[in-house]
């Protein structure tokens, strides 16, 4: 497996890639790629390939810098990779590109800052991070996406955009994000849906303007030890349900050691901590809950377990664990009919009990 470099410095277009530094002198054409796109396109599947960080960003071609082949792009900290046209339509940074009714496998990004060089200020639909979108055809794959230590910050859509395909098994299996970060992006953090397999470890998304982050049809996610913090500021046609986290019928959800915090401050379209919507088998705490009730407002909630719109089968078997609450004056809100919830009472409530909106059939535990 070859290692191709790309440094926006010394690179040149002519280079062949496969060296770190200048050998042009002595070797003829050997030297650096000027760009990503460029090294994407020389690279064999398998292939690393290595950024230099520079004082201006990386850009792609127009559409975004297409990758289509088992690939490592590692940046080395200070790369900076930004969309062809900043908050533009239709311009993602990266896009990841599955052929119809293939399975591609193997693609990471690792120590990258994903950005428009001047943040959005608006809506610009398809102006996302990282995006891959598997389309209609049966049996399209994306197999063992990884994400490590990617900043993505200030898109006109979601930071990360996901969408498995209409077809019969179109699927993300084994995706991992790991110290991830998606800030101040105009729709959500993260975006995922029909996965199998999905780790969030360690990531962070605050700021953005739905959820922070919302998995839909996701069967075998985790989240661990991440946080999400001040996302669902504008609404949506569906504001009712934006949150921090969102699990649209996801089946065996995760989401233990995490921090949700300043979600009803002034601004919030959303009231929600953790919304449950049509899922089955999910598994909340031990969790942070932090300051849910700056601007008491009436209809927060640190966790929401709801049919969802559209009904269908509803929740099921939701379990609440003991969790920590701060500065919280409602913590769990279940749908009328939903018998199927069991729930802990907070173990720490610093700032006073918070009380709770349940069927009159359904009584929280204490730990004991």
């Amino acid at each position: 497996m070859a290692t191709y470099y790309v440094n926006a410095a010394t690179g040149n277009a002519g280079y062949d890639g496969l060296s770190e530094t200048d050998l042009n002198a002595a070797i003829a054409n050997r030297g650096p790629k000027l760009t990503i796109q460029a090294a994407v396109t020389a690279a064999s599947a398998g292939d690393t390939i290595k950024v230099a960080g520079n004082a201006t960003a990386y850009r792609g071609a127009t559409g975004g810098i297409v990758i289509n082949k088992s690939l490592t792009i590692e940046g080395d900290g200070g790369v900076i990779v930004a969309p062809f046209t900043d908050n533009t339509v239709n311009e993602p940074v990266f896009d990841i590109q599955v052929t119809a009714g293939a399975t591609l496998e193997k693609v990471q990004l690792k120590k990258l800052k994903i950005k428009n060089t001047v943040a959005a200020a608006a809506v610009k639909s398809g102006n996302y991070g990282i995006k891959c979108s598997l389309g209609a055809t049966a049996n399209t794959k994306l197999n063992w996406l990884v994400l490590e230590d990617v900043d993505i910050v200030g898109m006109g859509d979601a930071g990360v955009y996901l969408l498995g395909g209409a077809g019969t098994n179109d699927y993300f299996i084994f995706t991992t994000f790991r110290r991830c970060v998606s800030n101040a992006n105009y729709a959500e953090g993260f975006y995922l849906k029909n996965a199998v397999g999905v780790i969030f470890d360690t990531c962070y998304a605050i700021g953005n303007q739905l959820s922070g982050y919302r998995t839909e049809a996701c069967t075998g996610i985790s989240f661990l030890t991440s946080a999400a913090e001040n996302n669902a500021l504008s609404g949506s046609a569906n504001a009712t349900y934006d949150a921090q986290m969102r699990l649209i019928s996801c089946n065996s959800a995760t989401v233990i050691s995490c921090d949700i915090e300043d979600f009803t401050s002034a601004g919030h379209t959303s009231k929600r901590g953790i919304v449950v919507q049509n899922s089955v088998g999910t598994h909340i705490g031990p969790c942070n809950f932090y300051n849910a009730a700056l601007n008491g407002a009436a209809d927060e909630r640190c966790i929401y377990v709801t049919y969802g719109a559209g009904g269908g089968n509803g929740p099921n078997h939701v379990t609440i664990m003991p969790c920590n609450v701060s500065n919280v004056a409602k913590f769990l809100e279940v749908d009328s009919g939903d018998t199927n919830v069991d729930a802990f009472l907070p173990f720490s409530r610093a700032g006073g009990t918070p009380s709770n909106v349940l069927p009159t059939t359904m009584h929280m535990r204490s730990w004991t």
